[in-house]
C-alpha cells in the first residue's frame, strides 16, 4: 500500500477518512483482497476494509471512514494495516518476502478527554470488626488546571474483603473541587489485623493516582474468650450477655449441688 491520505490532525467525536492505493506487484490477479485495520484505542480492531479484485501490476483503491472515540486521549496512535488475499492469508509479494503490513499515524487533538491529575486522601468511617461491613472515607481532588472526568475503584481487598462497593465511580471536577466517596467493604469472617487496599482514580484511559489505605480489623472472638472482660467482635454485647447468664447458671447449679449434698448428710 502507498499514497496514503490522512488528516494531519483530527479532533475527538470527529469522522475521519483515510485512503490508499492497494498494489498487486505479482504476476497473477488477486480476488477478493481486503486489508484489516487496527488502532484498539480508537476503536478499531480487525476493521475489515473490502478493497476487491487487483489485476497483476495494477493497485485497488483502499478506502476507511470511522470516527474518533469522544473519550480519546489527545495524542499521536498508531494504526496498522494488513493485507489479505483471498485464501484470508496476509499477502507476499512473488519478489519481496516481506508482508504487506503498514503502519501509519494519526495525530488526535482538541475536543477530546485530557488526562487529569488527582490526589486522594482516605479515613475510616465506621465498621473494622471481622464479619461485618467497614465504610471509608476517601476524598479525590482535582490537581490539574482543567476540568477532568475521573472513574474511581477499590482494588487489593481480595485476601480480607469480599466485595469493594463505592456510592460515586464516575465525576467529573473542575480544577482544585473535591469529591467524597463512600467505600463499603464487606470484610472476611476470618480477617484480623493491619490490612490495605488500593484507591485507583482514572482519568480518560490513564491512571491518575493509585492510593493505598490501611485498615485495621478487629478479629472475631469465641463465646468464652471474654467471661473476664469485654468480649471483641461481631455483636460482642449481645454475646457478652450470654456470657454472664451462663456464668450464673453454673454458679446456681454448683450451690444447688452442694445445698442437696449438705441436706442428704
Amino acid at each position: 500500500m502507498d499514497n496514503f491520505q490522512i488528516p494531519e490532525t483530527v479532533q475527538c467525536s470527529e469522522e475521519v477518512t483515510i485512503t490508499a492505493d492497494a498494489w498487486n506487484v505479482g504476476e497473477r490477479s488477486q480476488d477478493s483482497v481486503y486489508v484489516l485495520v487496527d488502532s484498539k484505542d480508537l476503536g478499531l480492531v480487525n476493521k475489515k476494509v473490502e478493497v476487491g479484485d487487483i489485476d497483476e501490476f495494477d493497485s485497488g483503491k483502499f478506502a476507511l471512514t470511522f470516527t474518533v472515540p469522544k473519550g480519546a486521549v489527545e495524542k499521536t496512535y498508531p494504526l496498522l494495516f494488513s493485507v489479505y488475499n483471498e485464501d484470508d492469508d496476509v499477502f507476499e509479494s512473488e519478489f519481496d518476502d516481506e508482508a504487506s503490513v503498514f503502519t501509519q499515524i494519526l495525530n488526535v487533538k482538541e475536543n477530546c478527554a485530557s488526562v487529569g491529575s488527582a490526589s486522594v486522601t482516605a479515613e475510616f468511617v465506621s465498621g473494622g470488626k471481622a464479619g461485618k461491613e467497614m465504610v471509608v472515607k476517601a476524598e479525590i481532588t482535582n490537581t490539574g488546571t482543567k476540568t477532568s472526568e475521573y472513574t474511581v475503584s477499590a482494588e487489593g481487598f481480595g485476601q480480607w474483603a469480599s466485595s469493594g462497593t463505592l456510592d460515586f465511580r464516575t465525576f467529573t471536577l473542575n480544577a482544585g473541587e473535591t469529591k467524597e466517596v463512600l467505600v463499603t467493604l464487606q470484610v472476611n469472617k476470618d480477617a484480623s489485623g493491619e490490612n490495605t487496599f488500593n484507591v485507583v482514580v482514572l482519568s480518560g484511559n490513564e491512571i491518575a493516582v493509585t492510593q493505598p489505605v490501611s485498615v485495621s480489623i478487629e478479629a472475631k472472638s469465641s463465646l468464652f474468650s471474654g467471661l473476664t472482660g469485654r468480649i471483641v467482635g461481631g455483636d460482642s454485647d449481645q454475646m457478652f450477655l450470654w456470657a454472664i447468664g451462663l456464668l450464673n447458671v453454673v454458679l446456681i447449679g454448683a450451690i444447688i449441688a452442694v445445698a442437696v449434698r449438705f441436706f442428704r448428710k
